[in-house]
């Protein structure tokens, strides 16, 4: 199965130059509403929606935008641990990205590598990203910048649930999302600890949806000194495992 962007790409291509090479390209960080024109007007990403953006970087070609990487906040068990506690704040997801069609066709893995390095300038040094096997994603840009491949996320469980803006948040977490507030008998204020149930339905009625949990292929990279990235890596709690491989025909 061809990506799911590759498939965008290829069916938007038109007389616009491709850059021959990236002589003339520069990464730079952009602003929200910038990343926003490729990731959701512009539908060039698979999910569409910004999920927990917080910072953008943005790869142009003589001025001219070509693609983008969005980096936000972890989520699932032990993703901000996963290099151990006293790492927590170093780490970062990628959680968007995408090229425009006619961008230099290795526009992406030149992207990733340096927006991550200007990330790790500021002390975000480990990087999670995944790769939707409904998207027919196998991580191949992760590979092609040399991360870490740490297998499969879990499928089924108790799933996601996506904002009407788009946030994702793990649904086992979503008894913090809401709290009740109550009066008692002598008119005293307290919050009650509302029931799964009560914050789901509650959750619904302002537009969340919520979805079942698919695996996805997961990627590390880690940046910033070499002294430090090599004591990452040596304090890497989950397995490093041998790349994938796009199933061939007739397999």
């Amino acid at each position: 199965m061809t990506a799911w962007q590759k498939q965008m790409r290829d069916a938007q291509m038109d007389d616009h130059p491709v850059p021959k090479d990236f002589s003339r390209a520069e990464v730079r960080e952009i602003s929200y509403k910038k990343a926003e024109e490729i990731i959701v007007t512009r539908q060039y990403e698979w999910l569409g929606t910004m999920g927990t953006t917080r910072h953008c970087f943005g790869l142009f070609f003589d001025g001219e935008l070509a693609g983008v990487e969005c980096f936000g906040a972890t989520a699932g068990t032990g993703v901000s641990n996963l290099c151990g506690p006293e790492h927590t704040d170093r780490v970062m997801t990628l959680v968007r990205g995408a090229c425009v069609h006619w961008a230099h066709p290795h526009s992406a893995s030149y992207l990733i590598p340096r927006a991550c390095k200007l990330m790790a300038a500021e002390g975000k040094n480990i990087f999670v990203a995944y790769s939707d096997t409904k998207a027919g994603e196998i991580g191949t840009v992760y590979q092609a910048c040399n991360w870490q491949y740490c297998g499969m996320t879990a499928s089924g469980g108790k799933g996601l649930c996506v904002s009407p803006s788009g946030e994702e948040m793990d649904a086992r977490n979503i008894e913090h999302h809401v709290r009740d507030c109550v009066r008692n008998t002598k008119g005293a204020t307290f919050f009650r600890k509302p029931t799964r149930k009560e914050v789901q339905g509650k959750m619904i009625a302002r537009g969340w949806i919520f979805k079942s949990r698919t695996p996805k292929h997961r990627y590390i990279g880690i940046y910033g000194e070499n002294k430090l990235r090599e004591d990452l890596i040596g304090a890497l709690q989950w397995n490093i495992l041998p790349y994938p491989k796009r199933p061939t025909a007739g397999n």
